[in-house]
């Protein structure tokens, strides 16, 4: 059997105590050799006891009265550059990406893209059940392609260490 992948999954938090169980639990189960490193914004609650509590690395950012958007903007940008682990997940707190450690042996991809949907607020009402089942279907198409480099799942984009080049989806709206 091949080495194991190292994964690095880096998120950001602000009052996030009640996600951050789910995103620990959902990587863990998914790979063995993981780190989980947290960009928390002054957080009021216990989200920082929380994630170490967890065994998540955290570093704090930004000001404590407000987030600094271009701030935050190239924090996302530049975070995984001090990553050490072969693969690497950027995402906000309520996304998972579904791919597995197995996944990430069998094909060793360069990098796994994503798509999501905003679900908050009115612009999601607007798909049509044509747009959906499009969508549904492409994703179906890939999935049965068994090519991960476009893998289609969620709003994250792994990159590895020796491809970090950023292949960011806007939104659907």
């Amino acid at each position: 059997m091949k080495n194991v992948p190292s994964v690095e999954v880096i998120t950001f938090t602000y009052n996030e105590s009640l996600h951050i169980d789910y995103l620990v639990k959902w990587y863990s189960a998914r790979f063995r050799n993981l780190k989980i490193t947290v960009y928390d914004n002054h957080s009021t609650d216990d989200t920082v006891a929380r994630a170490r509590s967890l065994g998540c690395k955290v570093i704090s950012w930004g000001h404590a009265s407000h987030r600094d958007e271009r701030l935050f903007t190239n924090l996302k940008n530049q975070c995984f550059k001090e990553s050490v682990s072969d693969y690497f997940i950027v995402c906000d707190i309520d996304e998972l990406l579904d791919v597995t450690e197995l996944d990430l042996i069998a094909k060793q991809p360069a990098a796994v893209q994503g798509i999501g949907y905003q679900m908050v607020g009115t612009n999601y009402i607007n798909l049509t059940k044509s747009v959906l089942a499009q969508e549904i279907q492409t994703m179906i198409n890939i999935l049965c392609s068994n090519d991960l480099k476009f893998w289609k799942l969620t709003t994250q984009t792994v990159r590895t260490r020796a491809n970090p080049i950023s292949s960011k989806v806007p939104r659907k709206k």
